[in-house]
């Protein structure tokens, strides 16, 4: 029995078998994954398994990366690998609605042509021509694609592209290729409806007596979305809207404010700017008071309490303002730009609507504080310093001279929110319904027969809310509406007819960061931002962070000692008549003295240095110890204790 078995045919036998084993296995657990890494870095949330795997039409992707050319680049080519894996994955969670094609557009080949056909970014890597090219294109299946050249089946107004896949923004990769996704699925521009008080879309300007422009921010908005105008006496959000944006929305008519309490319990997104102290409505109407916009009703329905009647004051990111030429910039305490500063977290990096922005400024905006009761997710976006504190909004009325309100001024040690995300659990801020005033032409007969005293009397019903609770609400809160206003953070020019916008801070990237977001399906908002895949070695940079510490306090005595010698030298330069000083004995072995000082503290500058790599090396060669000794022969051993314990058993 035993030479059949090692027999040649038994060999085959058992090779054919391994074989059939390992097909099996790979068919049965084609889909199974095991992520050992911290992050979880190779897998996918489950807001993305949704997007996959709800696709109604098949997506192609298309990834275009230059293997061969980027040879000589390993960090990209593993980046690009990465990427690859990370698109693999999706295909997996597809159910077949999805298929990728990895394409290498070398140099001068028809691939080439059809990434710049798609609009694909390449750069240039040497004089010869070639690009790099790392983009990637989703767009519909088309039915009859076997029938056309690849160039002849390029649609790219269905097609979504991303130009170039950018290296330092990994964190947000899984987000940007499920939008991507998204996008090239719903191919339609999301609805976003502007409920204003203001004059967003231009108007009368009563100190110039002109007309205004609109604002820029509008004027982009609509080149990214369908834009819908609606009356600020709107008793129902029309269901085609995706975004439901509220600009300083004052004095609202109640059953204009319960059509917006049912739209957002309804799982509607809104986008909503109040103001304490808006400086367009007073600029619309400069006799008119300007008690401001809170939608109190609505936000403490959702869990938010809003600072009603005061402003943020900031100390540290006050702006500078010109009151005159003639004197010097003074600090304006309500007028605040916000800095990515990591020391200082006012601009969120966690949430995708902030992560990437550089500078938010805010005039007398009035900030958010969550509900001890309240069981929404509140998620602040935009926050001030801890040099902050909360001032009286009338202070500004009349305002000539900013330093004014220092005297008034008092920091509260801790940053204040100036917009927030909430989601999640909210009820409705109006359980009992609103009243409203029936028109004369809906009632009845028998109410037109009533005596004249009664048909005096307006009639009215009683409109209860047909949602009275929800799970589900997704709403960004913006505690200022001047912030959209272009003097706020654009210069706009006139070129031959065309308003070109110079930006100078991220007001209008924040904003539509934020509709776009809130565009997106529920589950691309719930997308997390992956980890880094390149993580740092903790031990070596503290290592780094500790040589340089030393480095830099040597280095600072080194410069306080050179200034001090230059000073000691100048003294010793020929006076104004040339006459020349001759050094002393004690001079000159001063001088020798402090060279030589010099010279002990490079060297141990030097030595730091020196001790910093070789403290690294000593690091590294423990780690290949333990890599190439250690681990082998730990599992060797373990290999040895298992085949003894198995003899004694069968001794046994």
């Amino acid at each position: 029995m035993g030479s059949k078995f090692y027999s040649r045919t038994g060999l085959f036998a058992l090779c054919g078998a391994f074989l059939v084993l390992v097909m099996l296995i790979q068919w049965l657990f084609s889909s199974a994954r095991v992520d050992l890494t911290d992050n979880n870095l190779y897998t996918i949330s489950e807001g993305t398994k949704n997007i996959v795997s709800d696709l109604e039409e098949p997506v192609v992707l298309k990834f275009y990366f230059s293997w061969k050319e980027t040879e000589g680049l390993p960090a990209i080519r593993d980046y690009a690998k990465r990427v690859q894996e990370l698109l693999e994955e999706y295909v997996v969670y597809s159910d077949g609605k999805l298929s990728l094609e990895i394409i290498d557009p070398v140099a001068f080949s028809e691939q080439e042509d059809e990434a710049t056909e798609y609009g694909l970014q390449g750069v240039p890597l040497d004089a010869g021509g070639a690009n790099l090219y790392f983009g990637l294109v989703a767009e519909i299946a088309s039915e009859d694609a076997e029938d056309k050249s690849a160039l002849e089946n390029i649609s790219t107004s269905n097609s979504q592209v991303i130009p170039f896949i950018q290296l330092d923004q990994e964190s947000y990769l899984e987000y940007d290729l499920s939008k991507l996704i998204y996008t090239a699925a719903h191919p339609k521009l999301p609805v976003v409806g502007i409920l204003s008080t203001l004059d967003v879309n231009g108007g009368m300007d009563f100190m110039t007596r002109q007309q205004k422009e609109p604002w820029m921010v509008i004027e982009q908005i609509k080149q990214l979305f369908d834009v819908r105008e609606l009356e600020d006496s709107v008793t129902e959000i029309p269901s085609d809207v995706d975004v439901l944006m509220l600009i300083h929305p004052k004095d609202l008519n109640d059953d204009t404010l319960l059509a917006i309490d049912q739209y957002v319990l309804s799982g509607g997104k809104a986008m909503v700017f109040v103001d304490p102290k808006a400086e367009q409505e007073q600029q619309m109407s400069p006799l008119d008071g300007n008690e401001g916009s809170d939608l109190r009703l609505l936000l403490e329905a959702w869990g938010v309490e809003p600072s009603s009647g005061q402003f943020v004051a900031d100390a540290q990111y006050a702006m500078a303002v010109n009151l005159s030429q003639s004197q010097r910039p003074v600090r304006h305490l309500a007028l605040l730009n916000l800095l990515n500063d990591e020391d200082n977290a006012v601009i969120s990096s966690d949430d995708i609507t902030t992560a990437d922005l550089e500078s938010i400024t805010f005039s007398s905006a009035m900030s958010f504080t969550k509900l001890e009761d309240g069981t929404s997710r509140f998620t602040p976006l935009l926050s001030s310093s801890e040099q902050s504190g909360l001032m009286d909004a009338n202070l500004l009325a009349n305002l000539a001279d900013p330093t004014s309100l220092y005297s008034e001024f008092e920091a509260k040690s801790l940053p204040l929110v100036l917009a927030a995300r909430v989601t999640g659990n909210a009820v409705t801020a109006f359980p009992d319904g609103v009243d409203v005033v029936i028109a004369a032409e809906e009632q009845d007969a028998a109410e037109e027969e009533s005596t004249e005293a009664e048909s005096a009397e307006p009639k009215t019903q009683t409109i209860m809310p047909a949602i009275t609770s929800s799970d589900k609400i997704n709403v960004i809160l913006v505690g200022d509406t001047d912030i959209l206003s272009d003097r706020l953070w654009v210069q706009v020019q006139n070129f031959f007819g065309q308003r070109i916008p110079t930006p100078w801070a991220d007001n209008a990237g924040f904003v539509i960061n934020s509709l776009d977001n809130l565009a997106g399906s529920a589950d691309l908002i719930d997308i997390r931002s992956r980890g880094r895949y390149t993580r740092s070695f903790k031990v070596v940079d503290d290592l780094k962070r500790e040589a340089e510490e030393k480095f830099r306090a040597e280095e600072e005595v080194l410069e306080q000692q050179l200034v001090e010698t230059e000073q000691q030298l100048n003294e010793l330069q020929p006076g104004p008549g040339g006459e020349e000083i001759s050094l002393t004995a004690e001079q000159e072995q001063a001088l020798a003295s402090f060279i030589q000082k010099k010279l002990d503290i490079r060297k141990r500058l030097r030595e730091v240095r020196l001790n910093l790599d070789q403290d690294i090396e000593a690091l590294g060669t423990k780690l290949k110890l333990i890599n190439i000794l250690l681990i082998p022969s730990v599992l060797t051993i373990i290999v040895i204790f298992v085949a003894m314990s198995r003899r004694k058993k069968r001794a046994r």
